[in-house]
Formats: C-alpha cells, sequence, structure tokens
C-alpha cells in the first residue's frame, strides 16, 4: 500500500469539486479569476493522476490555456472535460477505498492464530466471571 499515492489521491479527490466549479465559473464569467487559476490547473493534474488518454489530457490543456487566455472554448469541449472530472471523481474514490481499505488476511495461519486468540480470551473472560462469583 502505497501511502502518498492514496494520499495524493485523497487530495485531488477532495479538491475536484472545486476545480469543476472553477471550471464552471470561469467559462460562464469568459475569464479566469485569480484565485481560481491553481484549481483550473489541478484538473490537468487529476487528468494525468486518474491516466486519462492523451486525447482528454490534450483537451484539458487547450480549455485551460484558451481560458487563461481569457478566449471562451466551446460549450461541448467544457462538457466533455466536466464529464471526464466526474468520471475521475469516480476513480479516485473507488481507488482511495480500495487502497486504503484494511482487512484481515485471509490465510489459513492467521485463521488458526485468531482462533487461538479468541478461545484464550473466551477462557479468561469465564475464569474471571467465576472469580467473581466467588468471591461475592
Amino acid at each position: 500500500m502505497d501511502l502518498i499515492e492514496i494520499g495524493k489521491a485523497s487530495d485531488l479527490l477532495m479538491e475536484s469539486e472545486k476545480a469543476k466549479e472553477a471550471l464552471i465559473g470561469a467559462f460562464s464569467q469568459g475569464a479566469v479569476v485569480d484565485n481560481r487559476r491553481h484549481q483550473l490547473l489541478l484538473i490537468q493534474e487529476i487528468a494525468e493522476f486518474c491516466e486519462r488518454g492523451e486525447t482528454e489530457i490534450t483537451l484539458v490543456e487547450g480549455i485551460i490555456f484558451s481560458l487563461m487566455e481569457n478566449r471562451k472554448p466551446t460549450a461541448e469541449d467544457v462538457m466533455k472535460v466536466l464529464n471526464m472530472l466526474s468520471e475521475c471523481q469516480r476513480d479516485l474514490k473507488d481507488y482511495v477505498i480500495e487502497r486504503a481499505h484494511l482487512s484481515a488476511p485471509k490465510s489459513k495461519e492467521f485463521d488458526e492464530y485468531y482462533s487461538a486468540i479468541s478461545e484464550y480470551v473466551k477462557m479468561k473472560e469465564e475464569s474471571t466471571g467465576k472469580q467473581r462469583k466467588r468471591q461475592i
């Protein structure tokens, strides 16, 4: 389990909704507000992390460049990027859940150890309960 990759995926997932809002805001206003530049650039980072195709990454680069230059891209292209971002959000969420999910090993040896420890704890609890009854 690579905790750095999981952390990065988690961060990108959290920032992805802000990136969507920045894209929609820049498209509707026809310009990029300075505090939204970083969020727009995250779209490309998200696409690359999600290993999107070269065509989609090129489209993202073109849209970001157009918006930074105060040129309005087509609504169709923006919708493609928004759909791609939604897919990446699902992928990131699945990645984080899958990689961060810690489950017990399912080996025979583990089952034997677990059973022995459980039996020991059960006997200790019963023994402690009997001792209390005797003391009362």
